[in-house]
């Protein structure tokens, strides 16, 4: 039998971080940790369109990155540790500073959400905070939805009949 490896040093996961990655609001009792599947469908389907669209303009960036729909409870600890925290939309946009015309940089967030879907708590109060700091979110369904927002956020090159 070989012998048994000391546990990892350093803020890593233990058994202790469970409870608290439950209270900083990564996976309730009650909440499915991962996104419905038909939501996880359509936003992959979109970002697969946004990839390869020649309209999004080339300044803008974006991203999407896992702020609560991990796969499970230890998961969520180390994405906690790691400084992850629950709420932020699923895409987040950022469009440039335009000095000449005097725009400033403001970031955007897409909430994707299957047709009967709710925000979550966190959510709700990311949703809030966003609005209260001058920046944009939208919450969405579908692919139409979502590239109606990027053009009434200024991210697409030209108008487009949706």
């Amino acid at each position: 039998m070989a012998p048994r490896r000391p546990p990892p040093s350093g803020d890593l996961l233990t058994w202790r971080d469970k409870p608290m990655s439950r209270r900083a609001g990564f996976v309730g009792s009650r909440e499915r940790p991962i996104p419905h599947p038909s939501e996880a469908k359509a936003q992959r389907a979109f970002v697969s369109e946004l990839r390869t669209s020649p309209l999004l303009r080339r300044d803008w960036r974006w991203t999407r990155f896992s702020a609560g729909d991990v796969p499970d409870e230890k998961w969520a600890g180390v994405m906690y540790a790691m400084g992850v925290n629950p709420g932020w939309p699923d895409l987040v946009f950022a469009s440039p500073r335009d000095t000449r015309r005097g725009v400033v940089a403001k970031m955007h967030g897409m909430e994707w959400k299957h047709p009967n879907g709710v925000l979550r708590h966190e959510q709700q109060e990311m949703y809030r905070w966003f609005l209260e700091n001058g920046w944009e979110w939208e919450t969405v369904t579908d692919s139409k939805s979502a590239w109606k927002a990027l053009q009434s956020w200024g991210a697409l090159r030209f108008e487009v009949k949706l």
